[in-house]
């Protein structure tokens, strides 16, 4: 029996030090790509593939991705995906994506998930793939 995936994980819980120093100020998957922060495409490729739940693992430390899916900004953003449910886990601990991942263990209950990392982008439709990293 083909089940299919309906849950994206991505773990947003690490320091982005590749990406220093810009990411002392912005955490990776908030810097912008054109218009819209890279979690907009991460989210766009996401629904295309059928998703409909998303998981975030951040760090404690950084309270700005979660804060900004609650803003007006994001609300219009997100109304490109109707139907998209998006919570939150938060970390204390930077564990690598591993750990990050096992904290969504009880959200996904055992049902088929995808993983994807903020600094790996797939454009929607493109087959265009950038590693930010």
């Amino acid at each position: 029996m083909k089940k299919n995936v309906d849950i994206l994980i991505i773990p947003m819980a690490g320091a982005g030090t590749r990406l220093r120093p810009v990411t002392y100020a912005t955490p990776k998957e908030m810097l912008r790509l054109v218009d819209k922060p890279i979690a907009y495409y991460l989210l766009a490729e996401a629904y295309q593939a059928g998703i409909r739940k998303v998981i975030c693992i951040t760090h404690k430390d950084n309270p700005l991705t979660k804060k900004f899916f609650s803003s007006p900004p994001a609300k219009h953003l997100l109304n490109d995906f109707p139907g998209l449910a998006i919570s939150f886990i938060e970390t204390g601990i930077r564990g690598g994506d591993g750990q990050a991942i096992l904290l969504a263990e009880k959200a996904v209950l055992g049902k088929p998930f995808a993983v994807t990392m903020g600094d790996l982008l797939t454009m929607p439709g493109s087959g265009f793939r950038l590693f930010a990293g």
